[in-house]
């Protein structure tokens, strides 16, 4: 978990979103999320886009928290999207099961 924390420390620097009520965050090949954090409100949708060759999961990180921080895309290929609305407010850190908690993390910020 500290590796985790580190990374997301050192990754969220001028990585932030808009705040807008619907967003989008890529899945490059360079195995990282794009852009790394973001913030919305409550009620907000965020859709992830495969923009690579390899697969790729959007997987909350603490699926155990509650039932509405619960997000699991399954497997990604090719251009496919997942969609998911963040109506509690709260952070919501997520990773690529495929890439490693250390590897391909997110933050979402969701506002009331």
């Amino acid at each position: 978990m500290l590796v985790v924390l580190g990374i997301l420390a050192a990754g969220t620097a001028g990585c932030s979103g808009t705040g807008a009520t619907d967003a989008h965050v890529m899945m490059s090949g360079e195995l990282r999320f794009e852009p790394t954090t973001m913030e919305i409100p409550a009620g907000g949708t965020v859709t992830w886009r495969n923009d690579g060759q390899r697969p790729h999961t959007v997987t909350a990180i603490d699926r155990e928290r509650d039932a509405t921080g619960a997000f699991d895309s399954g497997e990604i290929i090719g251009t496919g999207t997942f969609s998911h609305t963040f109506d509690t407010p709260g952070t919501y850190v997520y990773h690529c099961e495929f890439h490693g908690r250390s590897e391909m993390v997110g933050i979402i910020e969701v506002t009331p």
